[in-house]
């Protein structure tokens, strides 16, 4: 669901999209709902077609960062856009991971595996990450899935007031008025207090969690724009007390420049050092199957890989069946009621195309690729 304070800044109507959320606009003259894969996938091609047009060449291999609380279903749904629009998704990578392999790829002097640098990297969200020889690894990572740097824009001005103490509001021809005011960074901070409030719980988690004293911690690398405001890193040295706040990276490009790393390391076209990332996932990966009839407090649930396991990690699991006959049957009746499913959905697509041909889109389609589509159509209904 879409968070309630959130809600306020959409200026389109939220409504179900085939059980997803998305919205209801007003397109090519007529109302439409789009799935927020589907205003991704747009996203994405706009973002395709501006970088072809900058390096004069195709893109179609891509890395995207993700935050590392995004669920399996928001990472697939990000694929399913990229797939939308054509673009082969190489690796998602979480974001602080991203800044981390951003951090340590061209590092020379990094210790020996036996010795790690301990390194947080902290974006209101937070991960501790072991450096050594060639390699990343994760330790912990940490979040409000509720805070970030959208709160404090939502709340007033953000980069402005994050430079200066004090700026000038003005606002013309509001209501035949123009308004003039001004606002200091005091009264941001404490317009922002409850934001602020939130820091500081993910931090104290991830060095929990991570298992390392604040002494094993050899530096506090701060990313993300939301770092530049003087309140947000203030809250952060209160959970590093005798510790300088480094700012190595740049703050709003670490996580990109990660991500530009993991794509050349993924592409035969480059070559880099050999550096290998290990990361951990957020939430435990559960496997879930049907009781049978004969046994229905049988416990069908189990944990393949607990929450924090290192990853990529690989398990092999065996199931075998106690009813062979039942289970036949399930699989064939789903597979009639996916068939027609399946068929009723391109039944519908294929009649809805044909009507736009004659309407809608008559003014923008040539003859010749009419026919073509016609024939396409014809084909997929045969």
């Amino acid at each position: 669901m879409c968070k309630i304070v959130e809600k306020k800044f959409i200026n389109a109507a939220l409504v179900d999209v085939q059980g997803t959320i998305g919205i209801e606009v007003n397109y090519l003259g007529e109302r439409q709902k789009f799935s927020a894969t589907q205003l991704m996938a747009m996203y994405l091609g706009w973002l395709r077609d501006t970088t072809s047009a900058e390096l004069k060449t195709t893109v179609s291999d891509i890395v995207i960062t993700v935050p590392s609380w995004f669920t399996d279903v928001q990472r697939r749904a990000i694929l399913d856009a990229a797939s939308i629009t054509s673009l082969n998704v190489l690796r998602i990578i979480n974001d602080n991971t991203a800044a981390a392999l951003g951090y340590g790829i061209t590092k020379s002097d990094l210790p020996d595996a036996k010795n790690p640098k301990h390194v947080a990297f902290v974006d209101l969200s937070v991960a501790i990450v072991a450096f050594s020889k060639g390699q990343l690894t994760v330790k912990s990572t940490a979040y409000d899935r509720n805070l970030g740097g959208r709160d404090t824009n939502y709340t007033l001005l953000k980069k402005v007031l994050s430079a200066n103490a004090e700026t000038p509001i003005n606002v013309e021809y509001m209501n035949d008025v123009d308004a003039a005011s001004k606002l200091s960074r005091e009264y941001l901070e404490d317009l922002i207090a409850d934001e602020l409030s939130h820091i500081v719980a993910p931090i104290q988690r991830a060095i929990e969690d991570s298992g390392l004293t604040l002494d094993e911690i050899e530096a506090v690398e701060l990313i993300g724009g939301s770092s530049r405001i003087p309140a947000v890193p203030a809250r952060i040295a209160e959970c590093f007390p005798g510790k300088t706040l480094s700012t190595t990276l740049n703050q709003e490009e670490a996580v990109a420049r990660g991500a530009t790393f993991s794509c050349v390391m993924l592409s035969p076209v480059f070559r880099v050092r050999d550096f290998s990332v290990s990361d951990i996932n957020a939430f435990p990966i559960k496997v879930k199957w049907d009781p049978v009839p004969s046994d229905p407090e049988e416990d069908t649930k189990l944990v393949v890989f607990g929450q924090g396991n290192a990853m990529p990690s690989t398990k092999i699991l065996s199931f075998y069946r106690k009813v062979e006959q039942e289970n036949s049957m399930w699989e064939n009746d789903k597979l009639i009621k996916d068939t027609e499913d399946r068929k009723n959905a391109l039944e519908e697509y294929i009649y809805d195309t044909h009507s736009k041909l004659d309407d809608r889109y008559a003014p923008f389609v040539q003859q010749p690729e009419k026919e073509a589509l016609l024939a396409l159509l014809a084909q997929q209904e045969d």
